[in-house]
């Protein structure tokens, strides 16, 4: 992954498969980002590309490739097959991982709708080590 500054305090992320533009350092350029991104889109050839919309952050990615079918794919190899998955997750691009665990045996620690457990790494990893999970 690679970020680069394209304007004051607008931070491009290169995630490989998508690109997702960071305005937290200038929100109120949000809804002009957004408009220029759609623009764009519109213009964009035969691949599907959606919009992501984050706290402040907006990811453009292909419509047929997301977190949930990534971690679905992950899940049927070693060492994770046969596996429950453990998902700590509180963006937006998280929800279709979060769709796709019930199936998978998995559990959501995080969610953007609530937490259900404490947001310190250290308390996960003791809920990890210990077994109690939701």
């Amino acid at each position: 992954m690679t970020a680069v500054a394209v304007g004051p305090r607008i931070i491009i992320e290169d995630k490989g498969s998508s690109l997702a533009m960071h305005y937290r350092l200038s929100p109120d350029r949000g809804p002009l980002i957004k408009n220029k991104i759609a623009a764009i889109l519109d213009r964009a050839p035969a691949e599907k590309l959606e919009m992501l919309c984050g706290k402040a952050v907006i990811e453009i990615k292909p419509q047929s490739f997301n977190k949930g079918v990534g971690v679905c794919e992950v899940m049927k190899c070693p060492p994770f097959a046969q596996r429950a998955p453990l998902f700590v997750g509180d963006d937006v691009t998280d929800e279709s991982v979060f769709a796709v665990l019930p199936a998978l045996g998995g559990f959501r620690l995080f969610g953007r709708t609530g937490w259900r457990a404490s947001r310190r790494p250290s308390a996960v990893r003791r809920m990890c080590a210990i077994g109690s999970l939701p």
